[in-house]
């Protein structure tokens, strides 16, 4: 969360986090250039290892999503790496329309969504 205030990269982050009624299932933060149409990042999708494999990332994923459509109608391009040995994500994001563009970042595949307008 610190990462609101210092805003690494000349970026604005901004945290949120996921609920089932009041219990937190997971969080995530989305870094982005203002003024721009494809330097927007997904940073830190996690949700908690109590809550997984029960649908609440597919559904965290689909919302988060949907939110940035709403929100930030100028992003055209969204990205966000993977782990290389994170499987689970790595599906995840192929099955919500992520592709891996062959670009590395800090040990970790890019991947890309493009957003139709």
């Amino acid at each position: 969360m610190a990462k609101a205030y210092i805003r690494p990269g000349g970026l604005v982050w901004l945290p949120y986090a996921f609920y089932n009624s009041t219990a937190m299932v997971g969080f995530t933060e989305l870094a982005y250039e203002p003024e721009s149409l494809d330097n927007y990042w997904i940073y830190h999708f996690f949700i908690d290892h109590r809550y997984q494999r029960q649908g609440y990332g597919k559904e965290a994923l689909h919302l988060f999503l949907q939110f940035i459509r709403d929100h930030h109608p100028q992003c055209r391009v969204l990205q966000l790496t993977v782990h290389p040995e994170n499987e689970y994500a790595q599906h995840l994001y192929t099955d919500s329309g992520f592709q891996p563009t062959g670009a590395v970042l800090s040990s970790e595949a890019v991947y890309q969504l493009s957003l139709n307008s």
